[in-house]
This record gives C-alpha cells, sequence and structure tokens, in this order.
C-alpha cells in the first residue's frame, strides 16, 4: 500500500499506519533539535499548535497505549472504553479542546500501594488517558530541545 491516507474529519488526518506518524513526528523533532543545537538563543514559542496536529494526537496516544498499566484516572476509562466509543472520535474531541485552549486536566487518581515494610505505604498518581496522550504530546516536542 502506498503513503494513502484518509480523512475521518477534515480536521483530523488518519494515515493507515502507525509508521508514517511516528516518521513524521521523528522529522519534526529532528528539526527542532537541529536548529537548537544551532542557535543556543534559540526559543520555541509556538509549541502549543503543534500540539493538536493530527499526526502528533495519534503518535501521542499510540505510545501511551503502548505503555498502558491496567490502571484508569478518576474517569474510570479505559483503552477498551475509548476503543468502544471510538478513538477517532476521542482523539477529534482531544484535538478541538486543544485547539481552542479550552483543554483542562483533570484530578488525578491516588491509590496507596503497600511498601516493603508491613504497614508502610506509598501514593501512586493515576492520570486520564486523555490526560497521558496530552502530556505525551507535550514531551513528544520538547524533548529535542
Amino acid at each position: 500500500m502506498e503513503n494513502r491516507t484518509t480523512y475521518i474529519d477534515a480536521s483530523l488526518l488518519v494515515s493507515p499506519s502507525s509508521f508514517l506518524t511516528d516518521e513524521r513526528v521523528r522529522e519534526f523533532q529532528r528539526k527542532l533539535y537541529v536548529r537548537a543545537k544551532q542557535d543556543k538563543e534559540f526559543k520555541a514559542y509556538s509549541l502549543s499548535d503543534k500540539m493538536s496536529l493530527d499526526y502528533v494526537i495519534e503518535e501521542s496516544y499510540r505510545r501511551v497505549k503502548q505503555n498502558y498499566s491496567k490502571g484508569t484516572g478518576v474517569d474510570k476509562m479505559s483503552f477498551a472504553d475509548i476503543e468502544k466509543y471510538g478513538v477517532s472520535k476521542f482523539l477529534k474531541e482531544l484535538q478541538t479542546e486543544l485547539r481552542t485552549n479550552t483543554y483542562r486536566s483533570q484530578a488525578v487518581r491516588q491509590v496507596e500501594i503497600p511498601k516493603e515494610k508491613k504497614g508502610e505505604f506509598r501514593m501512586l498518581g493515576i492520570p486520564t488517558i486523555k490526560d497521558r496522550v496530552a502530556q505525551m504530546a507535550v514531551k513528544m516536542l520538547i524533548e529535542p530541545l
């Protein structure tokens, strides 16, 4: 199959292969890295609009799903629930929130994890999948800098 893409919505472009989104993200990261290395005074002021790019959102979702642990956030939504709801619909909604600056992170679910010593616990925070995807998008964009 060639480098064919399909449109789900005018604002959300989905590639037939995750390889294509990974390559586009890596190419963008490489450009940022080279620019930051060449110019020590370089400041990346406009990365917030890049978070809502279709391939950045798709790749961040893929990476979050790849590292998924079975814990769910305060919304109790798992990847199976998102797939029932529709991945493209979920990503389109997140993309719209990021573009319109209406995205707000949700509370983090606190879980107590037992330590080796009996009776002692440590707190573990579990963010929602939507928050994880947004955080991964930020990470992918600032990592090269």
